[in-house]
């Protein structure tokens, strides 16, 4: 198995991937690291990529934000090192869209199970194209902290469940690149 490193844009996103790893890929060699922000995450990447040994894969995420999905890829990708195994994934348009992906998780994990309800709602289907998922989830949940919220989403989270495109995206590119 390739040992990968996980590199993300802010502590919530590691905060969820941490326990969905653990229940779903356990075992896995795995070294998340959060970043302050876009800024942060950019500045750090060349030179984390090239601080890590040989045979390392590198696994990038970073919010679209509102911003143009292929834009934001192209810039990332634009900073890597030649040279290193490193795939760029973009989450669209944040974090929360993915929560939202899996509303049965957010219900087990918040325990409001008349969350679940709303699996399959029309406007809930494509969490990918909500403007402000951020707000669309604090909505539903209005005590849901980005960290906390997402460690505890994160323990309840299904990969299958969801219905984020982005996080299908993701979840397919680190099962690959984890593949012996």
């Amino acid at each position: 198995m390739t040992n990968l490193v996980i590199l993300v844009e802010e502590e919530s996103m590691r905060a969820f991937l941490e326990p969905v790893l653990t229940r779903h890929l356990p075992g896995l060699p795995t070294r998340i690291i959060s970043h302050n922000g876009r800024k942060s995450l950019r500045e750090s990447t060349p030179r984390k990529l090239r601080s890590f040994p040989e045979g390392t894969s590198f696994l990038i995420l970073e919010d679209r934000d509102g911003r143009d999905c292929h834009s934001v890829k192209q810039d990332l990708v634009s900073i890597l090192p030649e040279g290193k195994n490193a795939v760029v994934r973009i989450v669209c348009d944040e974090l929360e869209a993915w929560h939202i992906g899996d509303l049965t998780a957010v219900a087990h994990a918040m325990g409001k199970e008349e969350i679940a309800r709303l699996v399959g709602k029309r406007q809930y289907r494509d969490p990918d194209a909500l403007s402000k998922p951020s707000i669309v989830l604090k909505r539903i949940v209005p005590e849901y902290q980005k960290v906390t919220g997402s460690r505890q989403i994160g323990r309840f989270f299904d990969p299958s469940r969801c219905t984020s495109r982005s996080f299908q995206v993701f979840w397919k590119s680190l099962t690959s690149l984890t593949s012996d």
